[in-house]
């Protein structure tokens, strides 16, 4: 299977994840540290089960390894948490504006290290893409620096790091396992540091919230799964991370066509135009 055609299959299950994190971090009573814990560790179970049907779990890890294992269990650690954070304070629309930043850290640190060719055509059309993100959502509003704002730009240096260090490892690891570290080494951390929040776990075991977290975890592992296999194919970060910024476009056609979310359909068919555009110029 080509790198071009799992990535798309990675945005169509990727599509639906921000929704359902907004609709769980609605709750008055839901804490973002335990949406990490019990969201990474539903994950890493699936990708850990996966993992049993494709080679077994490899859990060998050699000392240059190891020493970026400590950086990626930092950046999955605080970069969800300040993502959950920022549900609860902004709106969606806004939360995925900031985010589609990511894309643009992510290729800029693939050119410089991931030793990627750089593109003056790959860097303009994740510009492009971003600002096609920003056309379909944007609801005429101000953006108001507040600290919504300001968890979500801290989140996406912190996940576009994990991204990097994910992209680089996997280059001689099995994926789905390094999917299994990846997911339960915030877990661990955050149990670590934060011992108490394992009391506000149970918030999540309520049937309609475990249903939630439970199809928010195997999502997140098979579009993983799909992302870290295309990069091993394509060894090409840059092109499969602007080809990602289009599960924000399908998220919101999406949200046209089965919620009926006619408001500004004008912009948002724009912006998804101009989105194309900018994911063909890296393709």
């Amino acid at each position: 299977m080509s790198w071009l055609i799992l990535t798309l299959l990675a945005v169509l299950v990727f599509s639906s994840n921000n929704l359902f994190h907004r609709l769980l971090m609605k709750d008055e009573q839901s804490d973002p540290y335990a949406q990490s814990i019990v969201f990474f560790g539903i994950a890493g179970i699936f990708a850990l089960a996966f993992s049993f049907f494709h080679g077994g779990f490899h859990y060998q890890i050699t000392v240059n390894q190891l020493l970026l294992f400590l950086p990626l269990a930092f950046c999955t650690t605080v970069g969800p948490v300040l993502l959950f954070k920022s549900f609860q304070l902004i709106d969606a629309s806004e939360n995925a504006i900031l985010q589609s930043s990511q894309k643009l850290w992510t290729v800029l640190g693939a050119f410089l290290f991931l030793n990627e060719l750089f593109s003056s055509k790959k860097l303009l059309g994740t510009i492009i893409t971003i600002i096609g993100i920003a056309l379909a959502l944007w609801n005429k509003k101000r953006f108001i620096l507040n600290k919504g704002v300001l968890f979500v730009l801290m989140a996406t240096i912190f996940y576009a790091g994990a991204d990097l260090i994910s992209y680089y490892l996997v280059r001689d690891f099995d994926p789905l396992s390094l999917i299994v570290y990846v997911c339960f080494l915030p877990v661990v951390t955050l149990l670590l540091i934060r011992p108490k929040t394992v009391y506000k776990i149970t918030f999540y075991f309520k049937p309609k919230y475990a249903l939630l977290v439970s199809v928010l975890g195997l999502s997140d592992t098979l579009g993983t799964v799909c992302t870290y296999y295309a990069y091993q194919i394509g060894r090409n970060a840059a092109q499969i991370t602007t080809i990602l910024a289009m599960i924000t476009i399908i998220s919101v056609l999406m949200g046209i066509v089965f919620l009926k979310e006619r408001s500004n359909v004008q912009n948002k068919l724009l912006g998804a135009l101009v989105t194309a555009i900018g994911v063909l110029l890296v393709v």
